[in-house]
C-alpha cells in the first residue's frame, strides 16, 4: 500500500530551521492531511534544501519504497530557496545509490520574473518533473502529474530515448530494439519489460498490471 507523509516549512517562525513533519509516513488519510494543512500560516522563509534533506530522512525507513522501488517527494512551493541552501546539490545526493528519492516540483504562482532554474534542476537531478501552476485548476493538474509513475523508453544501448508520465498514451520512436522501465532510475529497483523490436509502421503496446496483493507485471503486445 502507498504511504504518504506531509512536511511543511516556514509556518511556525521566520528562521531557516523551521521545517516540521506534520503527518508521518502512513496509509493515505485525506482528512488528516487536510486538517494539518488547514492550520498552516506562511511566515516568509523558504528553506527548500534543508526541508528536502529532512523529507528524504522521513522516507528512509520505508526501504525500497514499494513495488516500483522508489520514494517520491512532491514539493509545492510559491518561492525559491531563501536560506542559502543548494536544492540542486541536495537533490543530486538524494538521487544516488542507496537513497533513490525522486523529487517532483510544482512551482505555484512564481511569476515570470522568478528564476526557477534551481527548482527545475532538483527535478532533473532526481529523474522527476517540474510543473508550473498559476491557479487552483493548474495546481490540481500539476499535483496529478507530480504523483504519476514515470515511464522510460530505453534503446538497446541503454540510452533513454523518452521519459514521461504513465498517462501519456503514445510515444513515437524510430525503428529499433527497446525496453520500457517504470519507476525509479536505479536499475536494481526498476520494473522493466522484456526487450521488444519496433519495426517500420509498427505499433507496440506495453501494459503495466498491478493485481491486488501481488507485485506488478509488464506485458508487451
Amino acid at each position: 500500500d502507498t504511504l504518504v507523509a506531509l512536511r511543511a516549512y516556514g509556518h511556525r517562525d521566520k528562521t531557516c530551521a523551521d521545517s516540521e513533519l506534520l503527518v508521518p509516513p502512513s496509509p493515505v488519510d485525506a482528512l488528516r492531511i487536510q486538517a494539518a494543512m488547514d492550520g498552516l500560516i506562511p511566515l516568509g522563509k523558504t528553506p527548500i534544501a534543508h526541508s528536502l534533506q529532512l523529507a528524504a530522512a522521513d522516507l528512509q525507513p520505508l526501504g525500497g519504497g514499494g513495488h516500483l522501488g522508489e520514494r517520491m517527494v512532491v514539493l509545492v512551493t510559491d518561492g525559491i530557496e531563501t536560506c542559502g541552501g543548494d536544492p540542486c546539490a541536495v537533490a543530486a545526493e538524494l538521487a544516488g545509490p542507496g537513497v533513490r528519492v525522486r523529487a517532483n516540483v510544482v512551482g505555484f504562482v512564481l511569476g515570470a520574473e522568478v528564476d526557477h532554474s534551481s527548482l527545475e534542476c532538483m527535478a532533473e537531478a532526481t529523474g522527476g518533473i517540474y510543473v508550473g501552476a498559476d491557479d487552483a485548476d493548474t495546481l490540481t493538474e500539476g499535483l496529478a502529474q507530480a504523483i504519476e509513475v514515470l515511464v522510460q523508453l530505453v534503446d538497446d544501448t541503454g540510452r533513454v530515448v523518452h521519459m514521461g508520465p504513465l498517462s501519456q498514451p503514445t510515444v513515437l520512436a524510430p525503428t529499433g530494439r527497446y525496453r520500457v522501465r517504470f519507476g525509479a532510475s536505479d536499475a536494481t529497483t526498476v520494473l522493466e519489460s522484456e526487450p521488444f523490436v519496433l519495426g517500420p509502421q509498427e505499433t507496440v503496446t506495453v501494459q503495466l498490471q498491478v493485481p491486488d496483493g501481488l507485485p506488478p507485471s509488464v506485458h508487451v503486445k
